[in-house]
């Protein structure tokens, strides 16, 4: 059995550089629209799918925001909630180390804010974001398509 690839945990924000005038509900904004976005994206398993119906349903209907369905199902975002394609376009994108999600999140979000943890959670960010992921999405498939079709071309 291999072991689970964890992109990001909300408690890790915990420590480190979180904001003490913050609630730590907060920390479940930046990954919690990431994962909202690869919901409407159909990036997850069908299992992730299956065991958690009821919270993506209220989540696709706006009844809640994607950080709060993040925060509802532990603040955890691994590689065994998403799809082949979905963890092989987060392990580039979502990347903390060498991807371009946070710098994207901060440039349209937090900009002139104090932090990346003071973006608000609402549906207005959201989909602010949710652009930005779709054009990183579209050009991602355009690079693996192309590196695809140069190595059959061999």
């Amino acid at each position: 059995m291999s072991d689970i690839h964890i992109y990001d945990k909300a408690a890790w924000h915990f420590d480190g550089d979180y904001p003490d005038d913050l609630d730590e509900s907060i920390a479940y904004t930046h990954a919690g629209f990431y994962l909202g976005w690869l919901i409407l994206q159909r990036l997850v398993s069908d299992e992730f799918v299956s065991d958690f119906a009821s919270e993506i349903t209220r989540f696709r209907d706006r009844a809640i925001s994607a950080p709060a369905l993040f925060q509802a199902i532990d603040g955890v975002l691994s590689d065994n909630m998403l799809n082949d394609e979905g963890n092989r376009f987060s392990s580039e994108y979502f990347d903390f180390e060498n991807g371009d999600y946070l710098s994207d999140y901060e440039s349209l979000l937090a900009d002139q804010l104090q932090s990346l943890y003071h973006a608000e959670d609402s549906w207005e960010n959201f989909d602010i974001i949710s652009r930005r992921l779709d054009e990183r999405l579209k050009q991602w498939r355009r690079r693996s398509r192309h590196r695809w079709w140069k190595l059959g071309s061999r």
